[in-house]
């Protein structure tokens, strides 16, 4: 009657559901498979095992469609994922798994990044250890060069004194040629009294 085709329709629904369900959990189940590039040959038995039940299934829904409520683009999908699922499967166990390999690649793709930083780490180290030598360059250059200015200094104040004793060595000189001048004056005064005194003395002899 009405009642059991309402209840078989709704199973069929649910059945339409339930394979969808499944084929998600199979394809994620491969999916974590090829990730850890795994070849557990039991576990791709079982998966194979389903995807075969969830192709038989498929194909009695395809039989009858629209008790499933399927459309025939619905159909063709299906089986397109199925038949992508079974030769995703076929591959792995043949050892030639695109996915497999990618994730291989994705592996040495992060040790050669791994392996750039550490390379970038040694070379910031480097970089690091070269401006501490330079800061000890800088400073030494910097003590020594407070050195020489020290020097410069001292030689400045040495300067100094030796120009201020030219300078009063030469006063010293300076007077004692005055002193000089004068002694060689009052000679001659002396000489020319003499001479004075001895032609008054004959003036009056």
């Amino acid at each position: 009657g009405f009642g059991c085709r309402v209840a078989h329709l709704f199973l069929s629904f649910l059945s339409r559901q339930a394979w969808m369900e499944r084929f998600h959990t199979c394809s994620q189940r491969l999916k974590d498979l090829r990730a850890a590039g795994s070849m557990d040959h039991s576990e791709i038995s079982v998966l194979e095992a389903e995807g075969n039940a969830l192709d038989r299934e498929l194909t009695e829904m395809a039989q009858k469609p629209a008790d499933f409520f399927m459309s025939s683009s619905e159909v063709a999908r299906r089986k397109s994922l199925i038949a992508s699922y079974k030769e995703q499967l076929h591959n792995l166990r043949m050892g030639r798994d695109p996915g497999a390999a990618g994730a291989d690649q994705g592996q040495q793709m992060k040790q050669r990044q791994k392996d750039i930083m550490a390379l970038q780490d040694d070379m910031i180290a480097d970089i690091g250890k070269g401006v501490d030598r330079l800061g000890n360059t800088a400073n030494k250059i910097k003590d020594e060069t407070q050195l020489h200015v020290r020097l410069l200094d001292e030689m400045d104040v040495d300067v100094d004194r030796a120009t201020a004793g030219l300078r009063a060595e030469a006063r010293h000189a300076e007077q004692i040629r005055l002193k000089s001048q004068n002694c060689y004056l009052y000679i001659c005064i002396a000489i020319l009294s003499c001479v004075l005194l001895l032609l008054i003395v004959l003036g009056f002899s």
